[in-house]
């Protein structure tokens, strides 16, 4: 999906109440820096910020925001999922090493970006490169965030799938790992949601995973919904009818 960097700034964050230097609010940015950004930083107290890309502000940021948590996303041209796994984790590092030991001040990196995990062999595949990618990592003194799958995804309708990627879930765990998920909706952030359950299709589906599956298993890996926003990519799902991010709604919502 098209996706703005500032995926999910809202004026609320700005006046959410602050502990210990930092909102409560969980709401923050996925950004590649810059004056807006610098400012939801200063005004908005943000705990975790989410890096694109531009690692350069790491140290400054936590400067400003001493036990901020930042989660970094290098972008990848190309993210393949076929032949050896492990290999495949070994060729990711030896891509991204450089950049991931020049910034230390990144807390997690992501590894592939909202992978296609339809299929069973595609989910038992992506779950061994995941689980090679937190080894390798933690052999070198760096921590991953696992998964980033896509809105509505993994289909937690299917035990099969969700459970071959507890592998990558157990290693991450044992290496102090997240896990990442992204959740858009349209043309509310609550089309699919339930409020009888307070779970949902698009947003609020990680309850779905989490009380299904994780949470059975003690398998309760912290979790960072780290894109979450309007996007008419769902409509297919909420059955609204505009394409492309937020402000192609404004006249619908007005």
């Amino acid at each position: 999906m098209n996706k703005l960097l500032f995926l999910f700034l809202l004026t609320v964050c700005f006046y959410s109440s602050v502990i210990n230097g930092l909102s409560n609010s969980k709401l923050s940015i996925f950004t590649s820096m810059g004056t807006e950004s610098w400012d939801v930083i200063n005004q908005g107290y943000p705990r975790l910020v989410k890096l694109f890309d531009n690692f350069g502000d790491a140290t400054s940021i936590k400067s400003s925001l001493p036990g901020v948590v930042i989660q970094g996303r290098i972008y990848l041209e190309d993210q393949p999922m076929d032949g050896d796994p492990t290999t495949a984790a070994q060729n990711w590092w030896n891509a991204n090493s450089k950049t991931i030991l020049q910034y230390p001040d990144v807390d997690y990196w992501e590894g592939y970006n909202e992978p296609p995990v339809g299929e069973l062999s595609q989910m038992q595949w992506y779950s061994s490169f995941d689980s090679a990618r937190v080894s390798i990592m933690q052999q070198n003194g760096v921590k991953a965030s696992i998964g980033n799958f896509a809105t509505g995804t993994p289909d937690v309708t299917n035990a099969t799938i969700i459970q071959a990627y507890y592998p990558a879930i157990d290693a991450a765990m044992s290496a102090g790992g997240i896990l990442g998920l992204h959740e858009y909706s349209a043309p509310y952030m609550n089309s699919s949601f339930d409020f009888s359950s307070q779970t949902g299709w698009l947003t609020g589906r990680y309850r779905k995973l989490y009380q299904q599956y994780l949470i059975p298993t003690n398998r309760v890996i912290p979790l960072v919904i780290s894109e979450n926003g309007i996007d008419g990519g769902t409509c297919g799902i909420t059955g609204c009818s505009i394409s492309g991010g937020w402000e192609n709604f404004c006249g619908y919502w007005n």
